[in-house]
């Protein structure tokens, strides 16, 4: 190998991983159990609300929250975030898709003593069907630039007509998530 190819490499290598967090970014990893949905009415779409793995990370001017499930390719889905702040405010990420594939995210401030819809300019939320991951990105200006943060995900998604809804909270083996609020980690991630 020559020097200029192991120079490209290397720039390579340092790029694709500044991609991927900063250094001093907090992070947060929880692994879910396979097969722990929860039917939620009486109304196989179960494994797209299969929360397998969640990840948070909170770094430079967003908190962003990825959950990774058994099968998202081509499915109505839903993931509803839970952010809470040092001053006791809460806010709720939803971000959800259906079946023709048209897809919606909004955030709202959803703790006991206000409750509404926040506007929140590059809000982001993203299906990744071949990664079988949805993932959302939060400015942090829409959430009052918290010092850190705690969060909570569950996934949800029905059969077609609303026959069947399942649900999986990424922090709750089993249970139940018939509430839609989900668990929040007991990790602080702070702002780097």
């Amino acid at each position: 190998m020559t020097l200029r190819r192991l120079a490209l490499v290397l720039t390579a290598m340092t790029a694709t991983s500044a991609l991927v967090a900063p250094a001093s970014a907090e992070v947060e990893v929880h692994r879910d159990p396979r097969g722990d949905t929860q039917r939620v009415e009486e109304r196989g779409v179960r494994t797209s609300a299969d929360v397998l793995r969640l990840r948070g990370v909170h770094a430079g001017d967003s908190v962003d929250v990825q959950l990774d499930v058994v099968d998202l390719t081509g499915k109505p889905a839903y993931a509803g975030i839970r952010l809470l702040t040092p001053t006791g405010a809460e806010f709720t990420v939803e971000l959800s898709r259906e079946g023709d594939g048209g897809k919606d995210v909004t955030i709202y401030r959803s703790d006991r003593d206000r409750f509404g819809s926040v506007d929140c300019p590059g809000l982001e939320g993203r299906f990744f069907d071949q990664q079988d991951r949805m993932a959302v990105s939060v400015p942090r200006s829409c959430i009052n630039r918290p010092r850190w943060v705690r969060f909570g995900a569950l996934a949800a998604a029905a059969s077609r007509g609303f026959a069947r809804v399942y649900a999986d909270d990424a922090r709750r083996d089993g249970g139940n998530s018939r509430t839609f609020r989900p668990v929040l980690g007991t990790k602080r991630l702070s702002h780097n």
